[in-house]
């Protein structure tokens, strides 16, 4: 794959890092208030990125007269966090702003965990298994009442998911997991994969459901069959992990999606993973539960995509107007999966940008800009400051730039390390060790004492792994000390390893 291709380059927008309403840390923008009537009615469906009051898919949506429910009841505003998956249905007003009538939180699952698998030294991301769904933590994933997934116990803790189901690979793409202090109910969403209406059962993910004694919801006089959309509740002590399965109380037929309470002319933005696609090029798909339809009027972002990489699996964000339940797009915005993760201190604090490693504090770092898309958490009330240190994730915004969109900022305990991934811009094998820039900063690899490894935690001699990266191409993910001028990786804590 040539990762270059999918670096999106996503213009700027004023962030002022103040505090702000809501739950999940301080972020972003306070949003000018609403002025004029009604001219229509607009949906999001994607993650909450900041607050003001909140921003969903790069729009800011006032929610002080809005009804905000999590499972069907009626929650504080405060219960919204940062990298909630949420539905928003709003009046657009006749000055464009937008004040939301309703925000549904949804979870994609909520329960026991069954086992996880955190990459090795680098415990913050890797995947796990709840309730039967595999859940992929990456480093955009935010985590609440755990800091790593080696702190989470197999068969006693309980989390709260929320994220993008990806069809494409039957896993949940984690925007936030939150650890659960009680936990006596368990919920699993998702299509139905196969059913026996005999033996009373069905499979979600990697689950058994035992619907033989539970209430069936919305379903009439029909069962549980493949390719149903439903929620199923069980108690915490019916949960079997051994047999990864439960005896469920109550199973709801559900809707997926808006589609049903959309009508013609209503707009919309939805994130998610497009499926529906399998041979690509598609000019129908689905994406977040809704129909979309792309056409000649179709805009695509970054430049250089088109309807040609329409395909399943591919994350993106569509926004667009209905037409008998069919989401016509107006825009399509192709989302790469990160590719750059930066967790260093802050040396200056500009406007909407921060830089990190720069020579002695000066602004030669790696510039990284803030937008009203990326979520930024902080300790405190307040936005970041020069000393502070982050955890960022992102994009660069061009070849070369040497300058970093990002998705995510967390601001985090300070490490006398930092981590640097990129996409590889030039190597060096010639000074008796290996040499590699990223992002515009100097990688030193001693062969002898650091750690090296190839895709997917493969072992390999340090020279085997510098081999096998491709200048342009290959991501590099590295760890070492920083000396104000280059990184260097020279002890048996160091390590490298290419990424996919």
């Amino acid at each position: 794959m040539n990762h270059s291709r999918l670096r999106a380059t996503v213009a700027a927008a004023t962030l002022a890092l103040v505090a702000a309403c809501g739950g999940g840390g301080s972020s972003s923008n306070t949003a000018p208030p609403p002025t004029g009537g009604i001219s229509g009615t607009g949906f999001a469906v994607g993650i909450i990125t900041g607050f003001g009051s909140i921003i969903v898919n790069g729009q800011h949506y006032d929610i002080s007269t809005a009804t905000i429910t999590s499972d069907g009841l009626t929650v504080s505003e405060n219960s919204l966090k940062i990298g909630d998956y949420v539905i928003v249905t709003a009046d657009i007003m006749s000055d464009g702003s937008r004040e939301a009538r309703s925000v549904e939180l949804e979870e994609a699952v909520e329960g026991l965990v069954f086992s996880v698998s955190p990459e090795p030294g680098d415990t913050r991301v890797g995947s796990m298994n709840v309730m039967g769904q595999t859940v992929i933590v990456s480093a955009g994933t935010s985590l609440d009442n755990f800091s790593s997934l080696d702190l989470l116990v197999p068969g006693t803790d309980c989390v709260e998911v929320y994220g993008l189901p990806n069809p494409l690979t039957s896993s949940i793409d984690a925007s936030r997991i939150e650890r659960k202090t009680d936990c006596t109910r368990v919920e699993v969403k998702g299509v139905i994969e196969s059913a026996d209406t005999g033996a009373q059962t069905f499979v979600l993910g990697g689950l058994t459901v035992d619907y033989s004694s539970a209430q069936l919801v919305n379903f009439g006089s029909e069962q549980p069959a493949a390719g149903l959309f439903v929620e199923a509740e069980a108690d915490l002590q019916d949960v079997n992990l051994a047999g990864s399965s439960m005896l469920a109380s109550r199973v709801e037929l559900k809707t997926q999606g808006i589609s049903d309470d959309a009508e013609d002319n209503d707009e919309a933005e939805v994130e998610g993973y497009i499926s529906g696609c399998p041979a690509g090029n598609c000019a129908s798909f689905m994406i977040g539960g809704v129909q979309v339809q792309v056409d000649q009027g179709t805009q695509y972002t970054p430049t250089g995509f088109s309807q040609a990489d329409i395909i399943d699996g591919v994350k993106a964000e569509v926004e667009g107007s209905f037409s008998s339940g069919i989401l016509i797009a107006d825009e399509m915005e192709f989302r790469s999966r990160t590719e750059v993760r930066i967790e260093a201190t802050i040396d200056e604090v500009a406007g909407d940008t921060i830089y990190l490693l720069g020579d002695s504090g000066s602004s030669a770092g790696i510039m990284v800009n803030i937008s009203d898309t990326t979520r930024v958490e902080t300790m405190r009330t307040g936005g970041l400051v020069t000393g502070d240190f982050v955890m960022v994730n992102g994009t660069e915004t061009a070849d070369g730039s040497n300058t970093v969109e990002a998705s995510r900022i967390e601001q985090d305990d300070p490490e006398s390390r930092v981590l640097l991934q990129g996409i590889v811009d030039s190597k060096d094998t010639s000074a008796g060790g290996f040499t590699l820039t990223i992002l515009g900063k100097t990688v030193s690899i001693d062969s002898g004492a650091t750690s090296c490894e190839g895709l997917d935690e493969q072992p390999l001699d340090c020279a085997s792994m510098v081999d096998r990266i491709v200048v342009g191409e290959t991501i590099v993910k590295a760890r070492g000390s920083w000396d104000a001028v280059n990184m260097t990786l020279d002890t048996s804590d160091d390590e490298v390893s290419l990424e996919d």
